[in-house]
């Protein structure tokens, strides 16, 4: 299992603060009285006057789907970016049992899409090795690392150009820039959600393990998909195009 504590070390988005410690335990009150006192008014069994029932218990959220029960991936050209498209087909040797297969076509790329193209450039690393205490894993450590580094810097750059047009005054260009962003979520979680699975991890639970781990980062990234999805309907009710454009299936479903 050491190899799959270097993942998690690795694919952690940021640790979470420590709970913070709450007031010390009031002290219990004595319940039972003194087995004589003057009067006869002592009491053995728990006083009815000091008993108190425990408050009830609140039951647990219910635990969401897997990831992979609740992400949608449209096989084809990517709306409104037809220089890629995407599609998932069987495979066991990947996360969710499918593959994300990425490709791009000889179409002229709009320079203002550069930012979202180098996003889509950038597959989840192949062929990792995670054999305990091998070079392999070693290299595969650092590779998965700069992987991350590298994806994150790409991914910035372009919340950074789509969260700048937000303040568009053109509602148009404002419909487009919320959807962008649901595109850049979108596609950071699926890659992640479909992740090829490690060599070396040959143990199933070490292998579920591992998908969970992503599975769990990638419904974090779903989920700022869904904002943005939200903020894409939201801005889309105030065009008064009513034409289809290449936003309407993401941002009127």
């Amino acid at each position: 299992m050491r190899s799959v504590t270097v993942l998690l070390l690795l694919m952690g988005c940021g640790s979470a603060a420590p709970a913070a410690r709450g007031p010390a335990e009031p002290t219990k009150p004595n319940v039972y009285g003194p087995k004589d006192m003057s009067g006869g008014l002592g009491c053995v069994e728990p006083c009815e006057l000091t008993k108190s029932e425990p408050p009830p218990k609140t039951p647990p959220p219910p635990k969401a789907p897997p990831v992979w029960e609740r992400i949608v991936v449209p096989s084809g050209p990517v709306a409104g970016f037809g220089v890629y498209s995407v599609d998932l087909v069987d495979n066991v040797a990947y996360c969710g049992g499918k593959q994300l297969v990425t490709s791009r076509n000889k179409q002229r790329l709009d320079p203002a899409d550069q930012a979202l193209a180098g996003v889509f450039a950038l597959e989840y690393p192949a062929s990792l090795d995670f054999t305990p205490d091998s070079d392999a894993a070693r290299a595969s450590s650092l590779a998965l690392k700069t992987w991350i580094e590298r994806y994150q810097a790409t991914y910035v750059v372009a919340q950074q150009q789509y969260e700048t047009q937000l303040a568009s005054t053109d509602a148009l260009v404002q419909v487009a820039a919320a959807a962008r962003l649901y595109q850049l979520a979108h596609r950071f979680a699926t890659v992640l959600a479909y992740a090829e699975i490690p060599r070396g991890l040959t143990a199933d639970e070490a292998k579920q393990v591992f998908c969970d781990m992503v599975g769990d980062q990638a419904s974090r990234l779903l989920a700022r998909a869904d904002e943005a999805k939200t903020l894409c309907t939201e801005k889309a009710a105030q065009v008064t195009e009513r034409r289809p454009l290449w936003w309407t299936p993401i941002c009127t479903q």
